[in-house]
């Protein structure tokens, strides 16, 4: 008897285990397209930073 409350326990921690991991991977999954959308609109902006930098020293560089 005490052989499967110890199986039984075992298991059951198994599952628990399984679950918690899941619902990180789902919380994970759902923030990814947020975080990858800051990545982009970081990116965008230093690029157009960089392309005004570059604008502005043409523009001297012609006068």
């Amino acid at each position: 008897m005490d052989a499967d409350m110890s199986d039984a326990s075992i298991r059951l921690k198994a599952i628990q285990s399984q679950v918690q991991l899941a619902v990180q991977a789902l919380n994970i999954a759902n923030n990814a397209p947020s975080l990858l959308m800051q990545l982009f609109q970081q990116a965008t902006r230093s690029a157009e930073r960089q392309i005004r930098t570059v604008s502005s020293s043409v523009i001297s560089l012609r006068q």
